[in-house]
This record gives C-alpha cells, sequence and structure tokens, in this order.
C-alpha cells in the first residue's frame, strides 16, 4: 500500500477515526457490542513499533484478533491519529483512553477494546455529535497536550466495499507523513 514504509517504526499511541453509518451489532469471540450510528475513535497502542500495527488497519486485516478488526469489517475508517511516545511511564494507551473516558464529548462503549487495562471501561468512544471537524480538533488538541506530537493518515475511499486508498499528511521535511502539533516552549 502507498506509503506504508513512510509510517515510523517507533512505539506510539494511535485513534483510529471511524464512521458507522448504521445501528450494527459486533459480535466477537466472546462479547457482542451494539454500536449506534455515528464517529468513533478507537485508542490502540504500538510498543514495538507503529509501522506494523498501522498497516494491519490500513490494510484491512483478513484474521480477526482483536475487537476493533470485528468492528471494521462493517464500518469505515476515515483517518489515523499517532504520536510518537517513546520512555513513557504510563502506558500511553491508557494516558489517552482516560482523557476521553471523563471528556464530556464522548460516551465509551463499555469493555471494547480494554481487556489489558483494568483502570478503563473502553477503548472505543462515540463522539457526541456528528461534526467530523470538531472531533479531530478535539483529538488533535488531546494528543499533542499528552504527548506533545500528533500525525494524520488520511484515508480515501475507505467504506467497507471499496479498497483503502492511503493519503498522507505531508510535513516540512519530515521523514514519516504528518501534520504536525507540537507543544511550544
Amino acid at each position: 500500500m502507498l506509503g506504508e514504509k513512510a509510517l515510523p517504526s517507533k512505539p506510539g499511541v494511535y485513534i483510529l477515526v471511524i464512521r458507522v453509518t448504521n445501528d450494527i451489532c459486533v459480535v466477537t469471540k466472546a462479547k457482542t457490542f451494539n454500536i449506534r450510528r455515528g464517529l468513533y475513535a478507537y485508542v490502540g497502542s504500538a510498543l514495538s513499533g507503529l509501522r506494523r500495527r498501522l498497516t494491519r488497519y490500513l490494510r484491512k486485516p483478513t484474521r480477526k484478533h482483536w475487537h476493533i478488526d470485528y468492528l471494521l469489517e462493517k464500518a469505515s475508517l476515515l483517518l489515523v491519529l499517532y504520536s510518537l511516545t517513546e520512555n513513557r511511564e504510563v502506558r500511553p494507551e491508557l494516558e489517552l483512553s482516560r482523557e476521553l473516558e471523563v471528556s464530556p464529548l464522548f460516551e465509551p462503549v463499555p469493555g471494547f477494546g480494554c481487556s489489558d487495562l483494568r483502570e478503563v471501561r473502553s477503548n472505543l468512544y462515540r463522539y457526541k455529535y456528528e461534526d467530523y471537524n470538531s472531533l479531530l480538533e478535539t483529538l488533535r488538541e488531546v494528543m499533542t497536550r499528552l504527548f506533545g506530537n500528533v500525525h494524520e493518515v488520511n484515508l480515501m475511499e475507505s467504506t467497507v466495499d471499496k479498497p483503502r486508498t492511503l493519503k498522507l499528511q505531508q510535513g516540512g521535511g519530515d521523514e514519516f507523513p504528518t501534520n504536525d502539533r507540537a507543544k511550544s516552549g
């Protein structure tokens, strides 16, 4: 897929921005989730490297392992936001998920994607509004505040029935695709 090599192989945390066009039922190996129509943010981490994990989602996994794999069968992946998070004391996924869990803008989907994190109720959060741009600005602000950086991979033609085409946000001279928002000072 175009641009996969441009993704960093460093550890990081990511958010998959997902659109669910109709209410759906997602059945995994052990659980069933009723997912309402709307915009969602799925929080994940890639401690052994972002490239491998994100490429898995960009290619649409054929083998289902995580809850998110089952959801992506029925929903559209619109955008990936990620932050590099080397040398963190607290798991970055936990930090990010906690932020969304306490925000009045998000509703957690209880038990989704967080079986390895007992400290949070979910790793999937429904945005309370249908405003895509507002959702992106909110997520960018949270990731920049927590991690000092945020990068984006935009997806075009990301419906379930069409192949995904990767459109990268280019930063000025960066080694990987970015729409950087670094902390100043």
